[in-house]
């Protein structure tokens, strides 16, 4: 296989949510994402990121939320721990073409 990155497009993540810790993710559009039981196509951890190197096509475009510390049985709300637990849909149906940055606007408030 060869990689052409002129045959790749990018979606560029806009979001002033800095002080939380979103990562952002893609699925093909119409597609339902749950961060329990599936991966995305592609994913950043960033408020303002870009997710790169996606075939030409449409997509849904998530932010996932890191919202508790589970430490064996014990569950505690006020950590985190690396792993996202909740989703919420920001953007459906971005169109990523070959050689071009989309932007998409983030999720705004606080995660759900």
């Amino acid at each position: 296989r060869s990689y052409k990155p002129s045959n790749v497009g990018s979606i560029q993540v806009n979001s002033n949510l800095g002080a939380y810790p979103n990562y952002y993710a893609v699925v093909n559009a119409g597609e339902t994402f749950n961060p329990l039981n599936r991966l995305p196509l592609a994913a950043t951890r960033a408020d303002v990121g870009l997710i790169q190197n996606l075939p030409p096509g449409n997509y849904d475009l998530y932010r996932t939320c890191d919202k508790l510390f589970c430490n064996a049985t014990d569950c505690n709300q006020a950590g985190t721990d690396g792993y996202p637990e909740t989703a919420q849909l920001c953007t459906a149906n971005v169109s990523v073409t070959n050689g071009v940055v989309t932007s998409a606007a983030g999720c705004a408030g606080t995660c759900p």
